[in-house]
């Protein structure tokens, strides 16, 4: 398995460092030609390493080219320069003692490259015996103690004469650039980086299928389910719950306890597993998540030969975004700008709601022909309803479908079949079109806007307001107002200090008829536009 491999690098460039007489060019010597040579080992002290080496794809299981940079202390300015170049750092030493690892040569690398994968190399095995016997357990503790202070990824053994572990030593090395640590957490601090950790919760919320911020461990079987098609037994869990400690609430496991068993993966340098979790939802090496093709290629709100055409939110869509609300609102049943937050925090920068200001440019990018109200308004009045929450997602819908759907799987709407086989790719059926009829009649279906019967086919309607600029403002800031009226401390101060339009501008007001919630999206057309 290869999760970054050629889509991120097709050379790997290994350095390797260490004390003199530790056997650095004999091991690169061994990887080159598969034999030993005792005269590499009696290199004067005053002579420069081995030149570079390059061993071909064919010569490696993962198919990757391979450049070793053997090395001298003695060499001080090449050696730097080396160190800032390469891919991964092997530092061997021998038998004699640890004290060079600390002072010397895991300092230095430090000191250039915070981030590059290092492995310390333990050459000479062959020599062991009893009384000289590297694995006391004095020894052993400080090694860890030197892998946790200086995020060392891996302690092996070799013998450059026997050639054991040489090989293997060699595939640890690319699969430290297979499977790397720089992106998933701070070197320094080891804390979980903030992209990583984003794309955590997005996972995290796919499975929690119940929408109460906790896996229980029927959800816990699905992601194991999902991501490595193996079964998690019961016994499992309960060691994993014992191994969680504080993330564990109510016998169900917290987003915390997720990034916990992560941050436990990478210090015991098991990055397969934490790579596989994000290949499986289709996250590349920078932790962007690549979005299906379907979705790139929608760019107009309808049909350009039927302007009846118009795009909503599918049926299990609306469903999804309603257990959204219901998750993150408040105890008065709406949902305010803190709950909105948390519901947005899994977006792409900036993380905010699709209808937010700092989104105005995507609506103006495509061919929506105007923007939505509260991307042109700071002063937008916050906690929505349910219904209000819905209708601002039909009015993306209809104005910039792809903008709903990239949200829509930031979010975590995902097909996952019942038994938790892994997930498909997120369905096509995200945002429908419809069609919408009207005739004139005499029943009001809206304050301000006339009085009309309606048959329709549709969760969503559009309708275009045409008029004096000065008139149309105030429409349009009245209506916003009408709209918020249930909702406290909401002053006229939005009224007084909105500008005039200069561009086209939607509102979203959900409607009750029959029953039911329909949206209607109704577009402000400033004198400038109008012909």
């Amino acid at each position: 398995f290869s999760y970054v491999n050629i889509a991120m690098r097709d050379l790997v460039k290994v350095l390797i460092c260490g004390d003199k007489g530790v056997g650095k060019s004999t091991f690169v010597n061994v990887l080159a030609t598969g034999s030993f040579s005792m005269c590499l080992d009696d290199l004067s002290f005053d002579q420069s390493a081995l030149p570079e080496i390059f061993l071909p794809s064919d010569l490696s299981e993962d198919g990757l080219d391979t450049l070793l940079w053997d090395s001298s202390i003695n060499e001080r300015y090449e050696l730097v320069s080396y160190i800032s170049e390469a891919n991964v750092v092997l530092i061997l030493y021998d038998t004699k003692g640890l004290d060079n690892l600390e002072n010397l040569w895991l300092p230095l690398v430090r000191r250039y490259r915070k981030d590059v994968p290092v492995a310390l190399i333990r050459n000479k095995i062959d020599l062991l015996d009893e009384e000289n016997n590297f694995a006391s357990e004095e020894k052993y503790s400080k090694l860890n103690l030197l892998k946790k202070k200086f995020k060392v990824q891996g302690l092996l053994d070799c013998s450059c004469k026997t050639q054991e572990g040489v090989e293997q030593t060699l595939m640890f090395s690319h699969m430290m650039v297979i499977f790397p640590i720089a992106p998933l957490q701070n070197i320094e601090t080891s804390e979980l980086k903030p992209l990583y950790k984003r794309a955590l919760l997005r996972i995290f919320r796919i499975f929690d299928e119940d929408k109460d911020g906790l896996w229980s461990d029927r959800e816990l079987k699905n992601f194991q389910k999902s991501c490595f098609e193996t079964e998690l037994w019961d016994s499992h869990i309960l060691s994993i719950k014992m191994l969680l400690g504080e993330s564990v609430k109510n016998g169900k496991v917290l987003f915390e306890g997720l990034c916990k068993m992560m941050v436990l993966f990478i210090e015991r340098s098991q990055l397969f597993p934490v790579w596989r979790i994000l290949e499986v939802f289709n996250f590349d090496h920078n932790l962007e998540q690549t979005l299906p093709k379907a979705i790139k290629g929608i760019s107009a709100p309808y049909s350009k030969n039927d302007t009846d055409f118009t795009w909503q939110l599918s049926e299990d869509a609306v469903e999804y975004i309603g257990s959204l609300f219901d998750q993150f609102c408040g105890p008065d049943y709406f949902l305010d700008q803190n709950g909105e937050n948390e519901v947005f925090k899994v977006a792409d920068e900036p993380a905010v709601s699709p209808w937010n200001a700092r989104r105005k440019y995507e609506f103006e990018l495509c061919n929506a022909h105007s923007v939505p109200y509260f991307c042109n308004n700071s002063n937008s009045p916050q906690n929505l309803n349910k219904q209000q929450w819905i209708s601002n997602w039909q009015m993306v819908a209809a104005l910039n479908p792809a903008l709903a759907e990239k949200y829509l799987i930031w979010l975590g709407f995902v097909e996952l079949p019942e038994m938790g086989i892994r997930p498909s790719q997120p369905k096509k059926s995200i945002i429908k079109g419809c069609r919408n009829k009207f005739r004139d009649g005499k029943n009001s279906f809206f304050d301000n806007f006339g009085r009309y019967s309606y048959d329709y086919e549709a969760e969503i309607i559009q309708a275009f307001v045409f008029g004096r600029d000065e008139d149309l403002a105030n429409m349009l800031h009245r209506t916003a107002t009408k709209r918020k009226q249930s909702v406290k401390n909401m002053s006229e101060k939005l009224v007084r200090e909105s500008p005039k339009l200069r561009e086209p501008t939607c509102l979203s007001v959900p409607v009750e008829m029959d029953q039911s919630f329909v949206t209607f999206v109704f577009t402000f057309v400033p004198n400038m536009y109008q012909e």
